[in-house]
């Protein structure tokens, strides 16, 4: 049996906030790294970026989530 505890839902449906609240390709860019795992230079080949910009998109992608997080005291 898979069970989530409260806590965990409030961080889950917090972070799908957040990622909604970006814009379009800096989610995408996001998800394809966390969520479908692909290699960074893939999605930087994907979007037509250089792989320096999407590693500097994702470093601070997650530091806006990290700050967005500690500020509801969730992380």
């Amino acid at each position: 049996i898979f069970t989530i505890s409260f806590p965990e839902i409030v961080s889950y449906t917090f972070t799908l906030a957040f990622l909604e609240s970006l814009p379009e390709t800096e989610r995408l860019v996001f998800l394809s790294r966390y969520w479908y795992l692909d290699p960074i230079a893939d999605i930087a080949e994907h979007f037509g970026f250089s792989v320096s910009k999407v590693t500097s998109m994702l470093r601070r992608t997650r530091g806006r989530l990290r700050q967005a997080l500690e500020k509801e005291e969730l992380l």
